[in-house]
């Protein structure tokens, strides 16, 4: 039961990713299919998964907000719109 509340929690993350524009959906399908592959080994990597989750979470919702603010900006002086967030928020990710 554990396994299936946590794919739940992984799910909801990747639709607020998508608000931050065209790299968020590309991103969603790659993990998706990534995590059907790795089915056997499930056991041993969610838990170091889960503890990331947790603090990747609470970083996302933070930038999230700041993401919001400057995208307006950027997109007023016409610098950078949903693309080059993208960009920067999978260097973030990564992590």
């Amino acid at each position: 039961m554990e396994e299936e509340e946590d794919e739940e929690e992984e799910e909801e993350e990747e639709e607020e990713e998508e608000g931050g524009g065209g790299g968020g959906r590309r991103r969603r399908r790659r993990r998706r299919r990534r995590r059907r592959r790795r089915r056997r080994r499930r056991r041993r990597r969610r838990r170091r998964r889960r503890r990331r989750r947790r603090r990747r979470r609470r970083r996302r919702r933070r930038r999230r907000r700041r993401a919001t603010r400057l995208e307006e900006v950027a997109l007023l002086e016409g610098i950078a719109g949903c693309g080059g967030w993208g960009v920067r928020w999978r260097g973030e990710e990564e992590w």
